[in-house]
């Protein structure tokens, strides 16, 4: 079971905040291309990196030209659509009792699964949905105010659903 140590305030090996209650609610997993290690959010993150998924956004839309007349009609022209933008966060993580750094494993999968790289896509599973991605974006951080904790998140360019 993974914890970190903290308080709100500060570092503290005197407190401990559980991170893994055993279950998972959205059950997310991305599949790399070129890295042995995945992001999930299974339980215990098992063969993954330490880092918690918190948040999924897909951004959907169309590419649609609307032209107004003089009088009250407007003409919409549709041109198909666009590429699902996906983005997933969360928090890295640095476990009790492991060498483990969950930023290096971060910043490692971004090197190892940009599309820039290699030119290929990663699967994403989003709960019972499938989609074959392409990694264009990634944010690593480090914050001084939360000592052992790197907030991320990885932009895909989804081409299809499968």
């Amino acid at each position: 079971m993974a914890s970190l140590f903290c308080t709100p305030d500060r570092y503290d090996k005197t407190k401990v905040l559980l991170l893994d209650d055993g279950t998972t609610y959205f059950n997310v997993k991305i599949i790399p291309v070129a890295s042995a290690k995945e992001v999930n959010n299974t339980r215990n993150h098992e063969n993954g990196i330490n880092a918690l998924v918190s948040n999924i956004n897909i951004e959907s839309d169309t590419r649609t030209q609307f032209i107004p007349t003089l009088g009250t009609d407007i003409y919409a022209y549709t041109f198909g659509e666009n590429l699902d933008n996906i983005s997933i966060g969360g928090l890295g993580f640095l476990p009790c009792g492991s060498d483990e750094n969950g930023f290096t494993q971060l910043v490692d999968f971004w090197s190892k699964n940009n599309v820039g790289k290699h030119g290929r896509a990663c699967i994403l599973y989003i709960g019972d949905n499938v989609y074959k991605a392409y990694l264009i974006q990634a944010e690593i951080g480090i914050t001084e105010q939360l000592l052992g904790v790197f907030p991320f998140k990885f932009t895909f360019a989804s081409l299809q659903f499968i």
